[in-house]
């Protein structure tokens, strides 16, 4: 049984592949839910087309013969679960509401609550307001046990989880990676070379000696031990082969097996909260936040992580059709700025990869994450450095890559923000060049930006 799949080429490549080796007396079991198809980065997406492409691929067709009538039988079928155990009534009919907006549904039957009760839903519509501040003031009064703030992009992440720290509330964020996965971790990628170069208390002894100062120390030893504790007894026998085993485990080990908060308040992207459910979630929606298909399942998935209330801060009129369905619908009547401090997060699509200087500098200042570095203008160019050497270079500026940091950092700057000079360093991580397949370490840091 595959669960929860999230259907794209190399999902159903993988099922056709697993299909073919199995005896004809087994059967697969994939469970998908089309309304939230939203794996939408790098070049394998997924796409509702492969869900239906799924009965073209498996269906087999065979002819059974029964009182001189022949007829064919399938051995294929499609089956709805449309009991939604997780959320209060009136919130599962919102969402039932909402998905009417979605296009090329394969579902044909409404969701049904398990709960005869009804939670609550708040709309907050703002016109030339941020939402932030309110929002911040709304969770600081919610008593419920488990809050989640659901924004679109990490950058807001970020400046709404820097806000409930000021605020004295004790939060957690969780990001989208971009490019990179658990695995590649600097810490952890480390560890193997220690593990293939000696045995493996040498390696834990050595990765313990360079990275317990790291910030992802605690996050990579919980994931170096759980794979020992997995395979304690047989890795005694065999370290080669295990080591090989481990390099596989970081393929594909992900952040969310891993990232458990004890935090009041979860802040995440609303597409890294695929998965989850909280008591109260609270959901940011700027201006433009519908362009395309993959727009609209993605606020249907933020939607439907939410319990028991669920808080809408918006700032257009996409949601207007589903006010009967709101206990409070208000107009937020204040005029607050954006936050005096923003907080931007490095992709791997912000900064120069293969850069021989910031290579050399990694190699000269041995950076770890945690680590304080400074970021200056320097050469027509952003770059970020540890005891004066350069460990990243940020693309250039440019007006048709607004998404780029560096043009973020310029936009708001004509805003009147000032960069501070100090950045943190959030991860580093090991990429590899397919042109050339040579490896090298990447840092990715948290920038700030303060109103003048």
């Amino acid at each position: 049984m595959f669960r929860e799949l999230d259907f794209k080429k190399s999902c159903l490549d993988f099922l056709g592949y697993y299909n073919s080796k199995m005896s004809k007396d087994k059967k697969i079991i994939a469970v998908g839910d089309d309304d939230q198809c939203i794996n939408n980065f790098g070049n394998d997406k997924a796409d509702i087309t492969y869900i239906k492409q799924f009965k073209d691929d498996f269906e087999v067709l065979h002819e059974e013969t029964n009182d001189l009538v022949t007829m064919e039988e399938s051995n294929y079928s499609q089956y709805e679960l449309s009991t939604n155990y997780r959320s209060k009534k009136n919130i599962v009919e919102y969402s039932n509401s909402y998905s009417d907006i979605l296009t090329n549904r394969l579902k044909s039957n409404k969701l049904l609550s398990h709960s005869d009760e009804n939670g609550e839903i708040h709309f907050i519509k703002y016109q030339n307001s941020s939402y932030i501040h309110n929002l911040v003031s709304q969770v600081s009064s919610d008593s419920s046990e488990t809050i989640a703030i659901l924004a679109r992009n990490n950058d807001e992440v970020l400046t709404i989880y820097s806000l409930l720290l000021a605020n004295n509330i004790k939060a957690k964020y969780i990001t989208s990676k971009d490019g990179f996965s658990l695995g590649n971790l600097i810490e952890l990628q480390d560890f193997l070379v220690f593990w293939k170069n000696s045995d493996l208390d040498k390696a834990l002894d050595e990765f313990e000696r360079l990275y317990s100062k790291s910030k992802n120390y605690r996050l990579a030893t919980s994931v170096i031990n759980r794979f020992i504790d997995e395979y304690e007894e047989s890795i005694k026998h065999s370290q080669k082969h295990f080591m090989t085993v481990f390099e596989e485990y970081l393929k594909e080990i992900t952040f969310e097996e891993f990232e458990i908060s004890r935090a009041d308040v979860i802040v995440s992207t609303m597409h890294k909260a695929k998965g989850k459910e909280f008591d109260s979630v609270y959901l940011c929606i700027k201006e433009n936040f519908i362009t395309d298909e993959y727009d609209k399942r993605l606020m249907y998935v933020a939607i439907t992580r939410a319990k028991n209330k669920l808080f809408i801060h918006i700032k257009n009129n996409l949601l207007d059709f589903l006010t009967s369905y709101c206990d409070s619908v208000t107009t937020y009547d204040k005029n607050d700025k954006e936050p005096d401090r923003l907080v931007f997060l490095m992709a791997l699509g912000d900064i120069a990869l293969s850069n021989e200087y910031s290579a050399d500098g990694i190699n000269r200042s041995s950076p770890i994450a945690g680590d304080k570095v400074n970021i200056k203008f320097a050469f027509n160019g952003f770059g970020i450095y540890k005891n004066n050497n350069q460990i990243v270079r940020l693309s250039a500026i440019a007006n048709d890559k607004p998404d780029r940091l560096s043009s973020k950092i310029v936009q708001k700057q004509n805003e009147g923000y000032i960069l501070e000079d100090t950045a943190d360093i959030d991860n580093i991580v090991l990429w590899q060049d397919k042109n050339s397949g040579l490896f090298f370490k990447q840092v990715l840091c948290k920038v700030y930006m303060i109103k003048n």
